[in-house]
């Protein structure tokens, strides 16, 4: 964390700690010799069917996905994937998206 100030540092810590806490969001992490080398961040949403063109369910969104270069290709990444697609499964998630 070495260019955030101390302002920064405890507005990350509050945005995990919710991020953590959270009934509807969790962080999935892959580490690598005592070290994190991956991230999923995935979040719960509710589509309520204000179109009438959509039926209202409920689906994981993936919001971040991040594996450190030197521990891509090692399939981390969709084992990230996979943890996150579980947990939205056990909180009633029919799908999963995300945005590229």
């Amino acid at each position: 964390m070495g260019d955030l100030d101390q302002q920064g540092r405890s507005g990350l810590y509050e945005s995990l700690a919710k991020i953590i806490e959270g009934d509807d969001s969790a962080l999935f992490v892959a580490q690598a010799f005592n070290a994190l080398v991956g991230l999923a961040e995935v979040y719960l949403r509710q589509d309520n069917g204000t179109n009438a063109l959509v039926v209202p369910h409920r689906y994981g969104y993936l919001q971040s996905l991040v594996v450190l270069e030197g521990f891509r290709q090692h399939g981390l990444g969709k084992r990230l994937v996979e943890a996150a697609q579980g947990w939205a499964r056990e909180k009633g998630a029919t799908e999963m998206q995300l945005s590229v």
